[in-house]
């Protein structure tokens, strides 16, 4: 198991990348003749972006993950190391190897952000 979403689990074979983003918040203050000065406003957003691939006969897997984000609840994110509370805030699906009016694999991408209690 590379990824658990709540009770879904995202097996490494369709797993392209896993993109961890830590955005911290500062202002920056401009100063006349001088380099900017960035303060520190407290805080931080983490979202996580999973990628991959399925093929065609397994068109229905992410169903269960969709009804699970229709819900808006905050789940279990769970790898080796991590695991933590987290939103899904879009699912999104392509189609691609086209052969004769039917596809061959659908490519998909999960954005999860960090809940914070």
């Amino acid at each position: 198991m590379i990824v658990k979403i709540g009770d879904f689990k995202i097996d490494g074979v369709w797993v392209e990348g896993i993109d961890e983003n830590l955005e911290l918040n500062f202002v920056e203050i401009a100063r006349v003749n001088n380099n900017p000065y960035y303060q520190d406003i407290g805080g931080h957003k983490e979202s996580i972006s999973i990628k991959g691939e399925y093929i065609k006969e397994r068109v229905s897997v992410l169903d269960a993950l969709e009804s699970i984000a229709k819900s808006k609840s905050p789940i279990r994110y769970t790898t080796l190391k991590d695991s933590f509370l987290v939103v899904i805030t879009s699912i999104k699906k392509n189609k691609k190897v086209f052969l004769k009016g039917a596809w061959l694999e659908n490519g998909f991408e999960i954005t999860l952000k960090r809940w914070y209690f």
